[in-house]
């Protein structure tokens, strides 16, 4: 027999029907739910016939549920904390990728997609009112997955829902829900932001840094009541829905109203600290989880590494951002989070008993390392001007200039000495705020 379509190569022999049956037993399974190719050197050795040719790979990818042919992708974001487990992804045909958190998805070729040629559909789930710091854990996901969006060039369409479920809502009481309804006393600057009350409002504001939507809809499950602050609710989703669809990137200079973008990334640096700010003092298991989290990913791979949250800091800060106590406040946490860390001399001088690193020896003492924290810390860290977190703060002190543990006091001025050197605006706030620098 002779080969009648040179790009099948012998496959050109079998009729088009037993083809397919080929196609269709080609072991998806082994990449569901793990990774997803982003270049063809990425390709697991399975999936090499996907190379041979332009017809070959169409006639698979048209027949294999593989997440490669089929152009529309659900997100699901749950407000529970879950250690390693940060949203699911799944297409229409059922195949689902778990991603742990934001290095994964780059590590996995997630942030590679094709948006531009995607529908996505973006579920997120109300948080259990009872629990006030699922809100906080809502926010602090959506926001790592806008960072994934944002990059994107465009999308055929981009659903954000706002879904409810028996238990939970978007509402109470015929008006949106609001978790955490102390907020004034947690932030010691005497109240909250505008426009940050509501707990949809922690949310809709990372979206709006999002462009080049040929279709945009943002909307809740349930129906909105006739209150002034559901009609604000719907009207608020409207708005978002207009941005979205803005051809020109989100902080461009080509903008027409750039000047209104710059108030949208002013806004969310507010929130940004906000949210910080309460989940320091906020008292509840998943916040706990959340104070553990934030510690035990403050470096990456190594002490003075980097990581999203202390590019943060340091954006923040080298951006002159003005309002609330944000260099004092950071100056704090870093303290206290250095108290914890159980990888430190000075920590492991202070509390011997805590952390054996022989019975963990797939942790590497040298660097930083987010397992460890989550060894020590099984109930998180508690909020950090309670009683318990003082005592510890004060018993590492105790070590904290003794040279043999590393020079832990060196370490922590060249830190913060760093992040104020490229903005002379903020040397006049060093006397009160570096203190401990005397």
């Amino acid at each position: 027999m002779e080969i009648t379509n040179p790009s099948l190569g012998m496959f050109s022999l079998l009729p088009a029907e037993v083809r397919t049956m080929i196609w269709k037993h080609f072991s998806p399974q082994l990449h569901v739910g793990r990774s997803l190719p982003r270049k063809p050197n990425h390709l697991l050795q399975d999936q090499e016939i996907l190379l041979t040719s332009r017809k070959i790979y169409a006639e698979v990818a048209a027949e294999v549920p593989s997440g490669y042919n089929d152009n529309t992708i659900i997100i699901s974001v749950r407000p529970e904390y879950r250690y390693k487990l940060w949203i699911k992804a799944k297409n229409t045909k059922g195949v689902q990728w778990d991603l742990e958190d934001l290095p994964d998805a780059i590590s996995r070729g997630f942030c590679d997609l094709p948006w531009h040629n995607l529908n996505v559909q973006i579920w997120i789930w109300a948080p259990y009112r009872k629990d006030s710091a699922q809100i906080i854990c809502l926010y602090k996901k959506v926001r790592a997955l806008v960072e994934i969006l944002r990059g994107a060039k465009g999308f055929l369409s981009l659903w954000v829902v706002f879904g409810h479920t028996k238990n939970t809502s978007w509402f109470d009481d015929t008006q949106p829900q609001c978790s955490i309804e102390n907020m004034a006393d947690l932030l010691l600057w005497g109240g909250e932001i505008p426009g940050a009350k509501w707990d949809y409002e922690f949310i809709f504001p990372l979206f709006l840094q999002i462009r080049n939507v040929k279709m945009a809809r943002m909307y809740s499950t349930e129906i909105f009541g006739g209150k002034r602050e559901n009609l604000i609710m719907g009207k608020t989703f409207m708005k978002a829905q207009r941005i979205m669809r803005k051809t020109t990137p989100y902080r461009s200079r080509a903008e027409p109203d750039w000047y209104h973008s710059k108030q949208i990334k002013e806004h969310l640096d507010l929130l940004f600290m906000m949210v910080e700010r309460i989940l320091d003092l906020l008292p509840s298991k998943t916040a706990n989880m959340l104070r553990l989290d934030r510690f035990s990913s403050w470096y990456t791979d190594k002490l003075h590494g980097n990581s999203p949250y202390e590019n943060e800091l340091k954006k923040l800060l080298l951006d002159d951002v003005e309002g609330h106590d944000t260099l004092s406040t950071m100056n704090d946490r870093y303290r206290i989070m250095r108290a914890h860390n159980p990888l430190s001399l000075a920590y492991q001088s202070a509390f011997p008993e805590t952390f054996d690193s022989t019975k963990h020896p797939d942790i590497d003492a040298r660097g930083w390392n987010r397992d460890a924290w989550h060894c020590v810390y099984r109930h998180g860290i508690p909020p950090l001007n309670g009683k318990e977190t003082d005592k510890r703060y004060r018993k590492w002190s105790m070590e904290y200039n003794v040279p043999e543990n590393g020079g832990e006091f060196v370490k922590l001025q060249r830190y913060f000495s760093l992040l104020i050197a490229r903005n002379p605006a903020l040397d006049s706030l060093d006397a009160k705020c570096l203190d401990f620098l005397d």
